[in-house]
């Protein structure tokens, strides 16, 4: 019972395309995917709650060098996997970002500037029941491959208000 995210539907029927797959269990899907088609049929890809906060200036350096990646062989660089998450009892379009949001921002910004080109993207997304269990999972997956605890918020409320003063002290001190 209860809500299904209308994200389990979307990636069911693209495993029907060969371009994803299940896992056994049914909770696991891995694969590639474009960012420009998710991002027209209204998903996000939104930071954890305790994700570190978007540093502009590696979103900047990233989309510069995949510009002149495209310019020079006709195809953005790779992104590695985007790990995801996916709380099954929400009714949202938002694939929860553990780790990647760097690349998704890159890559949002690059479909926002050139809409017309492809842009694929490999992705591992874990279903979870609810927002405690995406918890849970992102520290599992800060445990099984560490950084460092400071480079992390608490809460989303506390990564808006660290990059805010982040570009506060940046346009005061350039």
């Amino acid at each position: 019972g209860g809500v299904v995210s209308p994200l389990v539907e979307l990636l069911d029927r693209a495993v029907s395309t060969a371009r994803v797959v299940k896992s056994p269990a049914g909770d696991v899907y891995t694969g590639f995917a474009s960012f420009s088609e998710l991002a027209t049929s209204q998903c996000d890809f939104v930071p954890m709650n305790s994700n570190r906060a978007i540093n502009r200036e590696v979103v900047a350096q990233r989309v510069k060098e995949n510009v002149e990646a495209f310019e020079r062989v006709g195809r953005y660089l790779e992104f590695g996997q985007i790990n995801l998450l996916i709380v099954a009892s929400e009714a949202s379009l938002d694939f929860l970002v553990m780790d990647g949001q760097h690349r998704c921002e890159t890559m949002r910004e690059l479909c926002r500037r050139f809409p017309d080109r492809e842009l694929w993207f490999q992705f591992r997304a874990k279903v979870v029941r609810s927002e405690h269990d995406a918890f849970d999972e992102l520290r599992h997956f800060q445990r099984s491959y560490p950084t460092d605890s400071r480079s992390f918020f608490r809460t989303r409320a506390e990564a808006l208000l660290a990059t805010a003063v982040l570009m506060r002290l940046k346009a005061a001190h350039p």
